[in-house]
């Protein structure tokens, strides 16, 4: 496991330093070593999942632009359309 994430340098605070902190899987744990097409199609039936219990967005992380999310919304067929504000 390994810690991720972005933080705020001007942040005074070192509790509140880290603005998305996450650990990641390990590379080395045979159950998480997965091919590229496998991990889009466990994601693909997550995000279906969760669609079946009633949510409807999706939040992706774009830390390059701003805002610093993108949100889609999940249509029946496990597509995603994006919404533009």
């Amino acid at each position: 496991m390994e810690k991720f994430g972005y933080w705020d340098e001007a942040e005074p605070d070192p509790k509140k330093k880290f603005k998305n902190e996450v650990n990641t899987l390990s590379t080395t744990d045979p159950n998480h070593c997965l091919t590229i097409e496998e991990s889009h199609e466990f994601i693909k039936k997550q995000v279906l999942l969760r669609a079946s219990q009633g949510f409807k967005y999706l939040f992706t992380l774009d830390p390059f632009g701003a805002p610093w999310f993108k949100r889609y919304e999940v249509l029946s067929d496990g597509s995603w359309r994006e919404v533009l504000d």
